[in-house]
């Protein structure tokens, strides 16, 4: 059995939660229906949340946890649709999924806000690390580091037209 609840606690009367859950290699795509999200993220994952909610009001939320991802995908439709605003119109050549080798975020979660203290993402050519918040259905906060290798930011449009990717590393902040 891949996912271990470790301990799990209702109260049908109040609609009261507390969950303490670990697993290994289930696949992400259930977490994120789980939270109400479209399919923005495929791969395995493996990690730990405690939580407790009473699902009357979604602003008891309260709990932490991290996770991993492993060989995993984004959804780029999704996340050009986030982020959209703030980038250039001329974002076409990106392919319909952004691949990964490693995702890891820690996570601590109340009300309707998601602190994230720790974001680590790598792929091809591209390493990030970051953290922020987020409110669900609202603002996000995050700062983040990027790299791209030189081969990376020329295949980028957008990267290889403003910086010169004759270095061995380029290092953006966002």
């Amino acid at each position: 059995d891949v996912y271990k609840r470790q301990s799990y606690h209702g109260v049908k009367a109040d609609n009261a939660y507390d969950m303490q859950a670990r697993w290994t290699g289930v696949p992400a795509r259930y977490f994120v229906e789980h939270i109400g999200y479209p399919d923005v993220l495929r791969g395995e994952s493996t990690g730990s949340v405690d939580y407790s909610l009473d699902r009357d009001d979604p602003g008891t939320l309260k709990g932490k946890g991290s996770f991993k991802v492993a060989e995993g995908r984004f959804s780029a439709d999704f996340l050009l649709a986030q982020f959209q605003e703030h980038l250039e119109n001329d974002v076409a050549s990106l392919p319909p999924s952004l691949r990964f080798s490693r995702f890891e975020a820690d996570v601590a979660l109340e009300r309707d806000r998601v602190e994230t203290p720790r974001i680590e993402l790598v792929s091809e050519g591209i390493s990030m690390t970051g953290a922020g918040h987020f409110i669900r259905d609202g603002d996000m906060d995050y700062t983040l580091h990027l790299s791209v290798t030189p081969e990376a930011a020329q295949r980028i449009e957008a990267l290889s037209e403003v910086l010169n990717v004759a270095v061995s590393y380029t290092h953006l902040t966002l």
